[in-house]
């Protein structure tokens, strides 16, 4: 009863907001527009990019290297390999050796994991990093790591041999009840896809696949076209986007460009429900999942709906 009050409640206050102080209803047709502080653009290649000065903490930035391609675009016999090549991009590239790189960072008091790091999902790759920004060489090596992710990551045989006992211990921690709960949900709310192809990918494609295949995977979804770069901090924008400029537009996409998997999640035309056993479950539990259509984001209305839609389901 109390969430019913307090939605309604919210509900009101953002009906008032509408109607008397931000959305009048001639303006909720406006087309929103850019926040002025952030920066956004394109390069020839497709290459997307935003920058955006913040002051607070001083002296400080945030490095993004977002790629459009995870474990839903991968063939059978490659299922794992997106994050397989996430790790390697921790053990060697064109500019950077494994202990280069981690030195660099502990020179510039900074910490894998919560300084430095990356993840993996079914649509997207991110690489993360913060860095002391006062020195102009510190942000030249941060552009030169992140388009050595972009485009020159290694593969030596060794090093992915090593990484794979990583990957595979990994996937024995992830044997939790947390886990099998989850892989007996995905199906239901996403499809089908989802569940068969899971970031971790399967044991014993990570025990056999090759670091020639690694790598040809990697030179066929990091393409700039289908990349963003990411960069917010104590910085100067024009300085940031020259830089941007000059890193990444030597980059070119392959001829044959391969065309991402669509995957549509499932809609049903009826109430859909599932019962989970699991040994381990130490306590009994409801979840509710719901299908909302979103919509682009593109007037004041749109805003305002989604605002509303979080509301509600939050």
């Amino acid at each position: 009863m109390k969430r019913i009050i307090i939605f309604v409640i919210l509900l009101l206050l953002l009906s008032s907001c509408a109607s008397h102080v931000v959305f009048g209803p001639e303006d909720l047709n406006k087309d929103l527009v850019n926040d002025p502080k952030t920066r956004t653009g394109v390069l020839e290649n497709g290459l997307q990019y935003v920058i955006r000065v913040n002051k607070n903490p001083e002296k400080k930035t945030e490095f993004r290297l977002g790629v459009n391609v995870g474990s839903l675009q991968e063939e059978e016999d490659e299922q794992g390999a997106a994050h397989f090549i996430e790790h390697m991009a921790f053990n060697g590239t064109d500019h950077f050796s494994q202990k280069e790189l981690f030195d660099f960072f502990q020179e510039n008091g900074m910490t894998f994991g919560s300084d430095l790091n990356a993840s993996t999902s079914h649509t997207r790759t991110v690489y993360r990093f913060s860095l002391p920004t006062d020195q102009r060489e510190i942000i030249d090596k941060g552009f030169l790591l992140l388009k050595d992710w972009a485009h020159g990551i290694r593969f030596e045989k060794q090093e992915v041999n090593k990484e794979r006992n990583v990957i595979l211990e990994e996937l024995r921690a992830r044997k939790s009840v947390t886990k099998r709960v989850k892989d007996q949900i995905m199906p239901l709310v996403y499809g089908p896809s989802y569940l068969n192809r899971p970031p971790i990918g399967k044991k014993s494609i990570i025990k056999t696949i090759s670091h020639q295949k690694l790598k040809a995977v990697y030179k066929r979804w990091y393409q700039p076209e289908r990349m963003s770069v990411v960069i917010v901090g104590d910085i100067d924008a024009d300085e940031i986007e020259s830089k941007i400029k000059s890193s990444f537009s030597g980059l070119k996409n392959s001829e044959n460009l391969s065309e991402l998997n669509d995957f549509d999640i499932p809609r049903y035309n009826s109430f859909q429900y599932l019962n989970i056993h699991d040994p381990e479950l130490i306590e009994s539990s409801i979840r509710i999942y719901q299908h909302i259509k979103t919509r682009k984001l593109l007037t004041e209305r749109d805003l305002r709906h989604r605002m509303i839609e979080q509301i509600y389901m939050t």
